[in-house]
């Protein structure tokens, strides 16, 4: 997903390079192609290959179907040590994804990061579950730990919290170091925080105020991060109201 974002920076890529990208993962193409011959893109002839479901799609909402899709291939189990459900995980790195994705369209920022930064910015949560799983240790769930904010709950047992881990991968992965740093800080009170970062705590409170929130997460006030994200009433509420719609349609397509 990080990858095809770049790519589609890029003004000469074309579709055999998406095409070479996807065909890593056999589950995202099938599910790709399930998408491109749903009822949403009112096909008269089945697809069969994924080069021509890329084009039927087009370039400009392959990125956000990718993550559609991959939002329900993040999480294939719960995350028992933290209390969340697979469901929970990715309906909300979905949500966020498209209240990122509409902040971003309202305010001229970059969207497709947005998009991205909103789908991966609990991806550490999946990291540190494994990790325990892989390297068995007693750890307290959260719910049971005594802690009531989840971060300081990490960084007791980790010693790093999920979203350092997502910065560290998004910055491996080449995303822009903006948003990055956003989704590092985005949890952190601060009283004169960057504007990505108070726009992905605002997607968070948004998210959590519409039943698809983490429990534990520290977000702050909901007015609070709209007004350090500099959005206006009219923005906030026009962006809201695309983004629950992409949400509900794009939630129904892929389940």
């Amino acid at each position: 997903m990080a990858e095809i974002g770049l790519m589609l920076r890029n003004p000469s890529t074309d579709t055999e390079e998406i095409v070479a990208v996807l065909r890593r993962d056999a589950a995202m193409v099938a599910r790709i192609l399930r998408v491109a011959n749903s009822a949403a893109f009112a096909r008269v002839e089945p697809i069969g290959a994924i080069e021509e479901a890329v084009l039927a799609v087009g370039f400009s909402e392959i990125h956000r179907v990718v993550g559609t899709v991959a939002a329900f291939q993040l999480a294939d189990q719960p995350m028992r040590l933290h209390g969340i459900s697979g469901a929970r995980f990715r309906e909300n790195a979905l949500l966020t994804a498209c209240l990122m994705k509409h902040f971003g369209l309202v305010t001229g920022l970059d969207s497709q990061a947005f998009y991205t930064a909103g789908m991966l910015r609990t991806l550490g949560i999946i990291v540190m579950e494994r990790e325990v799983m892989r390297y068995p240790r007693i750890v307290p769930p959260f719910r049971t730990s005594g802690e009531s904010d989840l971060m300081t709950w990490q960084r007791k047992h980790w010693g790093i919290d999920s979203s350092a881990i997502t910065a560290k991968l998004l910055r491996h992965w080449n995303m822009p170091g903006e948003i990055a740093a956003a989704v590092e800080c985005h949890l952190i009170q601060s009283e004169f925080p960057a504007r990505e970062a108070s726009l992905l705590r605002l997607a968070a409170c948004v998210a959590s105020r519409e039943g698809y929130g983490i429990s534990g997460e520290s977000l702050g006030h909901e007015e609070n991060a709209r007004e350090q994200g500099k959005l206006s009433t009219g923005q906030f509420d026009d962006a809201v109201g695309r983004a629950v719609t992409e949400f509900n349609s794009a939630h129904n397509l892929v389940m």
